[in-house]
């Protein structure tokens, strides 16, 4: 059975950086964010051997430096670490 959505709910897009981090930054959502990635990136399945989910914040090392937000590893099977962020 399936609800339809009243004409006051508003659906929020998960373009939006706060809907995303919701949806998929959340370690309970964990297999959502391996499907997405497993769709995205160009690895075979075999390779996946963990996916992480990290403090997003890299510190600088020099006041020129942008800021880097990082919120996903993705560890392989071969001892790669994909930066996802």
């Amino acid at each position: 059975m399936t609800k339809k959505l009243s004409q006051e709910t508003k659906l929020l897009s998960p373009k939006l950086d706060i809907v995303f981090r919701c949806i998929f930054g959340d370690p309970k959502n964990i297999e959502l964010l391996t499907a997405l990635l497993k769709s995205i990136l160009d690895l075979p399945e075999s390779e996946y051997e963990r996916i992480e989910i990290v403090n997003p914040f890299s510190l600088k090392e020099y006041p020129q430096e942008k800021e880097i937000i990082l919120d996903v590893k993705v560890h392989t099977t071969s001892g790669k670490v994909i930066d996802v962020g």
